[in-house]
């Protein structure tokens, strides 16, 4: 696994030079407070096979959904993150632990 995501002062094309160089199969590790400013440039990712990881504060598989999208994400986002496999997990007791599946 490879944390990129979390170097707020990184320009999404040097973050992507730098994912590009992962091995086939790491998973990018995302920790940002507002990874909504992000979410064009993770969706993609996806798109290209990655897997992508976005940790949040969220206490609910319906909180990490809206603190995804943010307040200002356009209904194509919002379609676009729904047409991709998400899958919910949470810390509980030490271990990571799932909690959902979309589709």
């Amino acid at each position: 696994m490879a944390a990129a995501g979390h170097r707020r002062a990184r320009h999404p094309d040097r973050v992507y030079a730098e994912c590009a160089a992962l091995p086939e199969g790491a998973a990018l590790v995302v920790r940002l407070e507002d990874p909504s400013a992000w979410l064009p440039w993770l969706l993609r990712r996806v798109e290209e096979g990655r897997r992508v990881l976005v940790e949040t504060q969220a206490t609910s598989p319906a909180g990490a959904r809206r603190i995804a999208l943010g307040v200002a994400a356009s209904d194509r986002a919002e379609a676009w993150l729904s047409a991709i496999r998400v899958v919910h997990a949470a810390l509980l007791g030490g271990e990571w632990t799932l909690l959902s599946f979309e589709t």
